[in-house]
């Protein structure tokens, strides 16, 4: 590269996209808050994320932050991995998979966006409080620094 490093550096492409809609790929060199920051500008609606730190104060006033629900099962998987037995863990996982048979149902069916949400509005919201609770639960009786706690997080 011109700028000394070698001939080689790792880069990234950060993905930008609405649902239905278009997506942008942004070449990065790094990873810091930076790209994320000017490439949103004072955006204001939803920010569906893997939870990197670099989103955290990127956006307008109004910006709602939604994590992804394949990163926070992760988190019970390996909270699961440690302690094989962690009946909590493991229920929240479960609990986590049925959301995504609804979705799987959604793309199956091919369902539009407006009935996709109508059924996620039916069919996860109840799911949605089950997984509430149960996070509740679980983290009663974790220690602090455990995989458990940190999954819950």
């Amino acid at each position: 590269m011109h700028d000394g490093r070698g001939k080689n550096h790792q880069a990234y492409l950060w993905q930008y996209g609405r649902p239905g809609g278009s997506t942008i790929f942004e070449f990065r060199l790094g990873r810091d808050r930076e790209g994320p920051k000017q490439f949103l500008g004072n955006f204001e609606g939803i920010l569906q994320s893997d939870g990197y730190a670099a989103y955290n104060e990127v956006g307008g006033p109004k910006i709602v932050y939604a994590a992804c629900w394949a990163h926070a099962r992760r988190k019970f998987i390996d909270a699961v991995k440690l302690i094989a037995l962690d009946k909590e863990s493991i229920g929240i996982v479960e609990k986590m998979d049925q959301l995504f048979r609804v979705d799987r149902v959604a793309r199956e069916t091919s369902l539009t966006l407006e009935a996709r949400h109508a059924l996620r509005n039916e069919e996860s919201k109840p799911i949605l409080e089950r997984i509430k609770v149960s996070i509740e639960a679980a983290r009663i009786g974790a220690l602090p620094q455990s995989a458990r706690t940190k999954a819950c997080e």
